[in-house]
């Protein structure tokens, strides 16, 4: 883990929250570097890292990607964001991290939740669409009220101090999100 977090620039000694969404406002990725800037006044040590680009290169999107690192420098947490960008890899990166992160205000099930779930992250999502199908609250992650900055901040600290919940996020996902055992139970 020490040699892949070298090889992408991230540090040894930070705790990773992570997020892979499109560079959108629906995702929340604003409410992660606020929620940063909080954990850092408490004194936490904290990296936030984003993969993920533009749904589309349309001029509103990119003015909102600026925001963001715009955002990050306003409050003081530039140095503690990290924009991986679009990667194909996303599966050897995600377990570097500690903690998972999907503060979206609208989301179906959330695909990258599974994908987390499985590197055996903590899970903090926030409570729309299907997010609660794979974020059972206190067992596999924490859930939390769309765009409640604070609550997301006392979530990722409760995440990082429970990494027992990535084991679990892990089973209860190989145990209900099988497709293989889904299809055999479907043709019983």
């Amino acid at each position: 883990q020490a040699q892949a977090r070298e090889l992408i620039g991230l540090p040894l000694d930070a705790r990773i929250v992570a997020n892979v969404s499109a560079i959108e406002p629906i995702k929340g990725i604003d409410l992660i570097i606020k929620a940063v800037e909080q954990l850092k006044q408490r004194g936490k040590k904290v990296l936030f890292v984003h993969i993920g680009g533009l749904r589309a290169e349309t001029a509103e999107q990119r003015e909102y990607a600026v925001s963001l690192r715009r955002l990050a420098e306003q409050i003081g947490v530039a140095d503690e964001v990290v924009w991986l960008g679009r990667r194909t890899d996303v599966q050897d990166i995600l377990p570097l991290a500690d903690v998972y992160v999907h503060p979206s205000y609208s989301e179906g099930l959330g695909s990258v939740l599974l994908e987390a779930s499985m590197a055996g992250l903590p899970l903090v999502g926030t409570k729309v669409g299907g997010i609660s199908e794979v974020v059972v609250e206190n067992q596999t992650g924490v859930l939390v009220k769309a765009g409640d900055v604070c609550g997301l901040a006392q979530s990722i600290e409760y995440a990082l101090q429970h990494p027992e919940m990535g084991d679990r996020a892990c089973q209860y996902v190989c145990r209900y999100f099988d497709q293989q055992k889904q299809a055999q139970e479907i043709l019983k």
